[in-house]
């Protein structure tokens, strides 16, 4: 039986089937417990540390949504059918983006003490960094990144719903009537959504990198204004590919079963997922040290400073070490080998890794310019569990309209 059969045999199922009313009745009580933590943490006086944990989760998070698409717009640009297993589960971490730009919202309007030049400007710096400035920059790229993000996914979508029109619940079905308004003949729409998605591919990766290197000059490099580095964007932005790649795989690995994905993923998609991870492992490595390197050789004061403080203080140091181990040395020497890319026990549970030390990495880019101890407390735990709640909610509301795989022949990740 073909690809296309089992597809089709199976799609049924896909679309009607529904989470269990525990697991997204225990999202929603965490969702409403982690506001309870937001809300408590600042009438207890205790704002600093609220909005600081509040970024953490915001940058963590959204790199991961941001990352779900631009998987699809580089599969589109590089014609690369191996992606097609992966394409619909990458899509459904993306749903995540239009809370990710609420809640940025909401950062910008409560969190802007967090920055030391918002009461102290720093003269020579103070056309850019102003607050007001900061805000709508800020907020125009990630708005600007969403509609070129929802476009690339309407137009990746749209055959798809066409086919998929009649089946599924109430709100499947009220999905792909939005998707297939004005529909044509589902050739023509091929053919359109063909060149639309490619036109918008291209634009969607260029932003997505220009978006990210500002993200990261003014949601983390700006709490400690004196301190540059015009290496930290390309860094942020590789290593959130890093992490969503990770996210992927581990995305994979939870649902494979319960959603009947084995006849699908096989050793050989593992290996080309496992092989790209082990390629943005070294670049990422790569990016941090030529960044490292040549600030610590030069050894100016305004560089330096950021790196010693993480690297010669505690709690840094021991966050330093179990970054640099969790990200770069333990997977490098686990994906090395051929097997563990292609074994779903060792994927899983390297990309598992390779998350947790991406969320440590986070808080060690962001508290120690606002902070001098860090504490794992009920703020921080509420908070993580909030954002990690509505994450996994945006992924099963996709998950219920749409199936995790093409349910045939899709433009541009056409299968044997």
């Amino acid at each position: 039986m073909t690809n296309e059969s089992l597809i089709a045999e199976e799609t049924e199922s896909f679309i009607s089937g529904r989470p269990p009313y525990w697991l997204v009745l225990s999202l929603i009580g965490v969702s409403v417990a982690g506001v309870l933590a937001l809300v408590l943490g600042l009438l207890t006086g205790n704002s600093t540390r609220t909005w600081t944990a509040y970024l953490v989760n915001f940058l963590f998070w959204s790199s991961i949504a941001h990352f779900g698409v631009l998987f699809s717009a580089i599969l589109t640009l590089t014609r690369a059918q191996w992606g097609w297993v992966y394409v619909r589960l990458a899509q459904s971490l993306s749903a995540f983006l239009p809370v990710s730009f609420v809640l940025f919202l909401i950062f910008i309007i409560g969190g802007s003490h967090l920055f030391p030049w918002v009461e102290e400007p720093i003269p020579e710096k103070a056309l850019w960094l102003n607050y007001p400035f900061m805000a709508v920059r800020d907020g125009f790229g990630l708005f600007l990144l969403l509609g070129l993000a929802l476009t690339t996914l309407f137009y990746s979508l749209r055959p798809e719903a066409w086919r998929l029109q009649g089946h599924g619940g109430a709100w499947a079905r009220r999905s792909y009537r939005m998707l297939i308004r004005d529909f044509k003949d589902l050739e023509t729409e091929r053919e359109l959504c063909r060149k639309a998605l490619m036109r918008v591919s291209l634009g969607m990766t260029v932003v997505y990198c220009f978006v990210f290197s500002l993200i990261a000059g003014d949601l983390i490099m700006s709490l400690s204004p004196h301190w540059y580095s015009t290496l930290f964007g390309a860094y942020y932005f590789v290593g959130s590919i890093y992490l969503g790649l990770a996210a992927l795989a581990v995305l994979a690995g939870l649902l494979r079963k319960p959603l009947r994905l084995d006849a699908f993923i096989t050793n050989d998609h593992r290996h080309d997922l496992g092989k790209l991870l082990f390629a943005f492992c070294l670049i990422s490595v790569d990016m941090f040290w030529s960044q490292f390197l040549v600030i610590w050789f030069a050894n100016i004061p305004e560089e330096a400073s950021f790196i010693a403080l993480r690297v010669q203080h505690q709690p840094w140091r021991t966050m330093s070490w179990t970054v640099l181990l969790a990200c770069f040395a333990i997977p490098f020497l686990i994906l090395l080998g051929r097997a563990a890319k292609r074994n779903s026990k060792s994927l899983f549970l390297v990309s598992s890794l390779i998350i947790i030390g991406y969320w440590v990495e986070r808080v060690l880019l962001v508290v120690p310019s606002v902070s001098s101890t860090f504490s794992l407390g009920w703020i921080e735990i509420g908070l993580a569990a909030w954002f990690l709640a509505l994450f996994a909610l945006s992924v099963v509301a996709f998950l219920r309209a749409f199936p995790p795989l093409p349910v045939s022949n899709e433009p541009l990740y056409e299968h044997q």
